[in-house]
C-alpha cells in the first residue's frame, strides 16, 4: 500500500485548514524525508512538474501537486464528482485548478514529514520501467493539467 503514513497526519492538516480558512490543501512532503525516502529519479521528476505547474498557477499557492493526496472540504466535492472526463492525474488536479479559477475556492499546502516505503524507493531506483513510466507521467500532467491551468490564467 503507497502512503499509508498519511493517515498520522490528518488530524494536523485539517486544523491547519480551519486556521487558515482553505477550502483544499495539498500536502507537501518535507524535502529532507521526499529526497531521501523516494526514488532520486522521481525526486527529480516530481520536482521538475511541480516547479513547471506553479509557473502556470496564477493565483494558486506553490503546490506539491505530484503528492497525490488532496483535502477539501464537503463543499468542494462536486468539483470532483462532475469532472468526469480525468483519466489519471488529472481527475484529482483539473478539479483542483476549476475549483480555484471559477469558484475562488481557497486552495492551502501544508507540509508533512512523509517517508516513502523503502521497498518502494528499492524497487523503482535506477529502473528504466520507472523512469519511462514518470516521463509519461511529466507529459500527461503538461498536456492535461498545464492546459486546465493555462485556460484560467
Amino acid at each position: 500500500l503507497e502512503k499509508v503514513q498519511m493517515i498520522s497526519f490528518w488530524a494536523s492538516i485539517v486544523k491547519h485548514m480551519e486556521r487558515t480558512s482553505s477550502d483544499i490543501c495539498i500536502p507537501r512532503r518535507a524535502d529532507k524525508e521526499f529526497k531521501a525516502s523516494y526514488p532520486i529519479e522521481q525526486y527529480h521528476q516530481e520536482n521538475f512538474v511541480n516547479l513547471y505547474l506553479d509557473t502556470l498557477a496564477v493565483g494558486i499557492p506553490s503546490l506539491d501537486w505530484t503528492m497525490g493526496p488532496i483535502i477539501f472540504r464537503m463543499s468542494m466535492a462536486k468539483h470532483w464528482t462532475e469532472f468526469i472526463d480525468g483519466e489519471l492525474w488529472d481527475a484529482q488536479l483539473v478539479p483542483l485548478v476549476r475549483a480555484a479559477r471559477q469558484n475562488s475556492a481557497k486552495i492551502s499546502s501544508y507540509e508533512v514529514q512523509y517517508e516513502h516505503p523503502k521497498e518502494m524507493k528499492a524497487e523503482e531506483e535506477f529502473s528504466p520501467e520507472w523512469c519511462e513510466k514518470r516521463l509519461f507521467q511529466t507529459n500527461f500532467l503538461f498536456e492535461h493539467v498545464g492546459k486546465a491551468l493555462k485556460e484560467g490564467s
